[in-house]
């Protein structure tokens, strides 16, 4: 009886430094910036705050995009051990924000995408806007003009977004505006990437992901 009571009190003790290990591990996640692995995660949308709780910790932070963005791009980031909490400072992610993007939206979207620009490598569609202009060195040029010199012009757009995550065709990648925006109305983007030339769509914030979106014979 000594030796089964010996062996539950060991292992135990056992489970409970490693539990013990695995919050540390996801404490020194959190603060490189990382998500933390080993919990159970469920979100608020009501509040945008999605909650991470494990055996001796909980832990929180306030979504401003999506779950999918970076704990860099989020605010009010709590790590509470038992009953100590733990505030974790990140320093946002500094994005060169050398040009603005002024759009007009359309005042009745029941059309469907529309051509923008292409070439050989990309295609750019717009979806309920009339008109995208682009304020950059003192002048105000139309977006096709920057694609025209360089039509990776809309990496530098999208790196500005905040990563929304993947559409369940698991290749659509969504884009939205931050909080701390670089436009005058904001943006939401899909990124098709299961395309011979790849399509990008965009349109106002609360554009929703259409079902002729993303199709082989658009192109």
């Amino acid at each position: 009886m000594k030796n089964i009571l010996k062996f539950i009190l060991k292992t135990f003790m056992y489970l409970l430094i490693f539990a013990l290990i695995l919050t540390g591990v996801d404490y020194y996640q959190m603060k490189q910036g990382n998500l933390p692995v080993f919990n159970l995660s469920f979100y608020n949308s009501k509040n945008k705050t999605q909650y991470f709780d494990s055996i001796f910790y909980h832990a929180r932070r306030t979504v401003k995009v999506s779950t999918s963005e970076t704990l860099e791009d989020s605010s009010d980031i709590v790590f509470r051990f038992l009953l100590w909490d733990f505030k974790i400072d990140l320093r946002p992610q500094k994005i060169s924000r050398d040009f603005l993007i002024e759009t007009k939206e359309g005042l009745k979207c029941n059309e469907k995408a529309k051509l923008y620009y292409k070439n050989d490598s990309i295609k750019v569609y717009t979806f309920c806007l009339d008109d995208i202009q682009i304020q950059k060195d003192g002048t105000k040029k139309d977006l096709s003009s920057f694609l025209e010199q360089d039509s990776s012009f809309m990496n530098n757009i999208i790196e500005m977004l905040g990563y929304a995550g993947v559409l369940q065709d698991g290749t659509t990648l969504e884009f939205q505006s931050r909080e701390d925006d670089f436009t005058n109305n904001g943006l939401r983007i899909y990124q098709c990437q299961n395309l011979k030339i790849p399509s990008i769509y965009i349109g106002p914030k609360n554009m929703v992901f259409q079902s002729d979106f993303c199709l082989e014979e658009e192109q």
